[in-house]
């Protein structure tokens, strides 16, 4: 059941699909990383895992507060990445897309979310931030 606040039509549709997908890709991602951490593995990923699928249920639940709790993971993510794979082109790409993806979506629907209609057009112009972010680091490694 939609709530006062709850988007509708094709900004509600975005918010699905932002926290269905993010849903999907939490649970595989934190599946898979806690049977990495038990083999001795980084626990990163189910720990990423996890908070994705708590911004999803909060994203689900029309609350800002996932959105912000996905922002900081993603910030945390591009460090690790940095940290792990170096500036290599090819391993910060396939650790950064997929959650760039789903930053860029974030941002779309954070203006959506709010209690009293919000100014859309600088929330859009926000919503490159995570691709320009991502893609400039990208291209500032060797090899991309």
């Amino acid at each position: 059941m939609a709530t006062g606040n709850a988007p509708r039509g094709f900004p509600r549709v975005l918010q699905w699909l932002l926290a269905g997908l993010m849903l999907i890709i939490g649970l595989a991602i934190g599946i898979l990383g806690a049977k990495l951490a038990s083999v001795g593995g980084t626990f990163y990923f189910a720990i990423m895992g996890l908070v994705m699928v708590i911004a999803a249920v909060l994203i689900f639940r029309s609350r800002r507060g996932g959105i912000i709790l996905y922002a900081i993971a993603f910030i945390a993510s591009i460090v690790w990445a940095i940290s792990d794979a170096g500036w290599t082109y090819w391993p910060l790409f396939s650790r950064l897309f997929a959650l760039g993806v789903l930053a860029f979506l974030a941002a779309l629907v954070w203006p959506f979310l709010s209690r009293e209609p919000a100014k859309k057009g600088p929330a859009f112009g926000l919503a490159a931030v995570p691709f320009a972010a991502t893609g400039g680091l990208l291209c500032a490694s060797p090899g991309g």
